[in-house]
């Protein structure tokens, strides 16, 4: 069994109890909304070749991952803002596109959280 992508969350479902669906539903969604939001905003900065545009974004979605856990996108990030400070321009697209991917995997994690609070476990997007 493959650990949960952002095991804060579940950490807090945990101790909330009862009180857990709501919020931390309301805590995925709101990660998930600004995390699209950063990897659109990375996509733009890179295309313009806005270093500093794509640096705040992934300085952004960097600290949101490590607040919920989602340490494997953080890392992504992390290397993102190595690069740009490195000034290695010719490996920014393939690690935007490995923050796009990993992203992707982590944002249907939120979805899952709802068989944490004994709720009926839905299939959507937040």
């Amino acid at each position: 069994v493959e650990p949960p992508t952002m095991p804060l969350l579940h950490e807090l479902s945990k101790a909330l109890g009862a009180n857990a669906p709501q919020l931390v539903r309301q805590i995925a969604y709101d990660y998930v909304k600004d995390g699209n939001t950063m990897v659109t905003l990375m996509r733009n900065a890179l295309s313009r070749s806005d270093s500093e545009a794509l640096a705040q974004a992934a300085h952004k979605l960097k600290s949101s991952s490590t607040i919920v856990g989602a340490y494997s996108l953080a890392l992504q990030c992390d290397k993102l803002e190595e690069r740009i400070l490195n000034g290695e321009p010719l490996a920014l697209e393939a690690t935007v596109d490995a923050v796009y991917d990993e992203f992707l995997r982590v944002e249907g994690e939120p979805v899952s959280y709802t068989h944490l609070c004994n709720e009926k476990r839905t299939v959507r997007k937040f």
